[in-house]
């Protein structure tokens, strides 16, 4: 997929009231960005640690467009140096947390509202299918 001209985001830092531009400095362009939402994962942050953080971070890292995360549990543990029953434990308190689902085996996605990695319009129907549970 090829871009025309430069893309660049304009952020407001959070500290200093600053406008700071940013452009994505890889070949890849945007293709390994995603939108956080900050409030989300401060709410997920404070209740979570250890192994659920990790399972996250893991998750965060492999997602797809859609939101989307291929993985099977032994694949996390051994990432993460952890062990399967550690990886089962932390996938159910992020499923009760509401940041991920279990769409079908080894395949999770994690909650639109929460990050998105795809393009924004499809972000949408992605909610609306989180929530529907489809």
């Amino acid at each position: 997929m090829g871009y025309l001209g430069v893309f660049m985001v304009r952020f407001i830092e959070y500290d200093t009231g600053e406008l700071v531009d940013f452009t994505p400095s890889n070949e890849r362009g945007w293709e390994s960005y995603c939108m956080l939402n900050l409030k989300e994962h401060k709410r997920v942050c404070t209740k979570c640690k250890g192994v659920v953080l990790l399972v996250l971070s893991y998750m965060l890292v492999h997602i797809s467009d859609g939101n989307y995360v291929t993985c099977r549990q032994q694949e996390i543990a051994d990432d993460i140096g952890s062990d399967r029953s550690n990886v089962n434990r932390a996938i159910k308190k992020l499923r009760d947390l509401n940041v991920i689902r279990k769409v079908r085996n080894s395949n999770y996605q994690i909650n639109p509202d929460y990050v998105w990695k795809g393009k924004y319009k499809q972000r949408v129907i992605a909610v609306k299918n989180f929530k529907e549970g489809s």
